[in-house]
């Protein structure tokens, strides 16, 4: 068998989540062309489903250096790679790259833009980049929750209400949508019985989660209602909550 053929083969195992019989067959051509850069891209992707994110952008690098001209859309990949390991700074190049050389996807677009908001506080560029993964795929919920996120750091409330209502209509059972949404109308808009109502539904889909019986004690204890306060804050409690 040629080595070209293993590699055929490899490509079919990793289309069928074999990843280690792909490391096996790569390693072994490596062994005799060690500038194959088809291998070392299988089997960084091989690795990448492993979630060995290190020994996948070792072998991502190998690639790039090897051949980079016909892998440019790796570097979306070791981006993600880079995500995975919080390594957000070399995520951010590698993403910022693969979208100027035309291999932007919502995947690349969302993470750029929680790295831009989340970990580098630039808000209005994460806003960008989730207006962009909203226009690829416009019903995945998170990229409303996330741009309602950077919305709200904005000043831009009106805007996060409305991202959290889009995200909940598409989905009525995102337990985060409803939490984030009971805190701008708690915080923000002092509206403490809509916001009972979104913590209440919060709990339904996720009882365990502790700070959702605080959040709704203390919108209880705002309106006066000392008994359901004292009640939601001993369930937090008994959750193991910590102040």
């Amino acid at each position: 068998m040629t080595n070209e053929e293993k590699l055929d083969a490899a490509q079919k195992f990793l289309d069928n989540d074999e990843n280690e019989k792909v490391l096996a067959i790569c390693t072994q051509v490596i062994s005799e062309e060690p500038n194959n850069a088809e291998a070392y891209y299988l089997c960084a992707e091989a690795y990448y489903n492993l979630q060995n994110y290190p020994k996948a952008i070792t072998n991502y690098n190998k690639v790039l250096r090897l051949d980079a001209a016909n892998y440019e859309m790796v570097y979306g990949y070791r981006g993600d790679a880079y995500f995975h390991s919080d390594k957000y700074k070399q995520a951010l190049s590698d993403y910022t790259k693969a979208i100027r050389l035309g291999y932007g996807s919502e995947v690349i677009f969302s993470n750029r833009g929680l790295i831009y908001g989340k970990y580098f506080q630039e808000y209005e560029k994460a806003v960008a980049d989730f207006n962009r993964a909203i226009k690829l795929e416009p019903d995945k919920v998170i990229n409303y929750n996330n741009r309602a996120l950077a919305y709200a750091f904005l000043g831009q409330n009106d805007k996060t209400l409305e991202d959290l209502s889009t995200a909940i209509k598409i989905n009525p059972n995102f337990e985060e949508a409803y939490a984030n949404r009971g805190n701008v109308y708690a915080g923000v808009f002092q509206n403490y019985k809509k916001a009972i109502s979104d913590f209440t539904k919060a709990i339904k889909l996720n009882p365990n989660f502790a700070p959702l019986y605080v959040w709704r004690g203390n919108c209880y204890e705002e309106l006066g209602e000392l008994e359901k306060a004292r009640a939601d804050f001993r369930t937090a409690e008994n959750l193991g909550y910590q102040k």
